[in-house]
Order: structure tokens, then sequence, then C-alpha cells
């Protein structure tokens, strides 16, 4: 059994999920990814990983949905929104919803070992 913290990452494009799930192992997480935001809830609710990376603009579900379920049976859940556009209206709406916060694509490991170092 791994010992990895665990990263959720919720996106539509499969490229994107590849990228993100090489870049989190590549500093030592163990990625569960779930492509749109149905699944993204189903695994969250089943491995509790410790962080959770989600995109926005989804077809089945938005990323502001999404959060709004899992805060539901995780308040103090570390969630941070990825999109490829972050603006004020973006960042305030995430905060308003209780997001950890907003990274902006492309993501970079710099970018996921600042968010362990939060947490730490």
């Amino acid at each position: 059994m791994s010992t990895a913290q665990k990263i959720l990452l919720v996106d539509d494009s499969a490229f994107t999920l590849r990228f993100h799930s090489e870049l989190a192992k590549s500093i030592g997480l163990e990625p569960l990814i779930a492509q749109g935001g149905e699944k993204g809830i189903q695994i969250f609710q089943e491995f509790q990983p410790t962080f959770v990376l989600c995109d926005i603009m989804m077809p089945d579900m938005d990323g502001y949905e999404v959060l709004e379920i899992l805060k539901e049976s995780k308040p103090d859940i570390i969630f941070y929104f990825i999109s490829s556009e972050s603006n004020d209206t973006i960042i305030q709406k995430a905060k308003s919803l209780g997001a950890t916060g907003v990274l902006e694509k492309p993501l970079t490991s710099q970018m996921l070992q600042k968010i362990l170092e939060k947490k730490g």
C-alpha cells in the first residue's frame, strides 16, 4: 500500500490529466484521475485524497459544483481550481465557495510543490 499523499486531478481533457498526473508523480504524489466532475466526486468519496485540483469549465458538471458537493462531506478540503484563464471574477467566486486557491494552466512541478509545502 502506498504512503504517498493522494491528489485528485479532475478535468475533461485526457491530455491535461496525463500531463498533470506525470507532474504529480514527479514530486512524489499519488495521482488519482477523473475525466469529469461526476467521476471526480465518485473517486473523492472512495479514496479521500489529500488534495484536489479541478478544472472549472467541464461539460458534465463545472468545478464550482464539484467543490460545493465535496465541501458538504469534507468542509476543510484542500481544493484548488485550475483554469486556462484566471481573473478577479474567477478568484473571487472560488474564494467565496471556499476553494483554497486558483492555479493557472499549465501547471508546473514547482506549483504542485508549493501546494505540498502549504499543507505541511
